[in-house]
């Protein structure tokens, strides 16, 4: 899906870049190994919405665990359609598959990852001026 946001490299530039929200659920399920989760919040016009996982150490993560393209975001789509079209699938294929360990994988590679290699930062004045870690403390500002 190449109209949908990239996502940021790291998850400190996806919390300031205001192209993107953090994900208030639970991310644990459907997200194993992830800390934190952001949703760009560009839908396209058909009514894909990027979602991008991050790792303890900030990174962007890639596979499994992943977020990936929603296919049913946004007011095109209720939150029925949304799970029938997002979530269910990844629940048949990655929870359910005691008798085929191999149809997660299936699924992640029809659901690929976005891996961030297109992402551009947003003009400054969308960005916030901010100094953290990984851990969010905010070191002191330089200026």
């Amino acid at each position: 899906m190449t109209d949908v946001l990239p996502c940021a490299p790291t998850s400190n530039m996806a919390r300031y870049d205001r192209r993107y929200e953090r994900v208030t659920s639970d991310i644990s399920r459907f997200h194993p190994g992830a800390s934190v989760c952001y949703v760009a919040k560009e839908i396209t016009n058909a009514g894909v919405q990027q979602e991008c996982c991050y790792d303890s150490e900030c990174k962007l993560m890639v596979g499994p665990g992943a977020g990936t393209a929603n296919r049913a975001a946004g007011s095109y789509f209720s939150r029925s359609e949304h799970y029938r079209i997002d979530i269910y699938p990844y629940i048949k294929c990655c929870e359910e598959t005691s008798n085929d360990p191999d149809l997660c994988g299936k699924y992640n590679d029809r659901r690929p990852s976005n891996n961030g290699t297109n992402y551009s930062p947003p003009p400054k004045h969308n960005i916030t001026v901010e100094i953290i870690t990984c851990a969010g403390l905010e070191s002191p500002n330089p200026e």
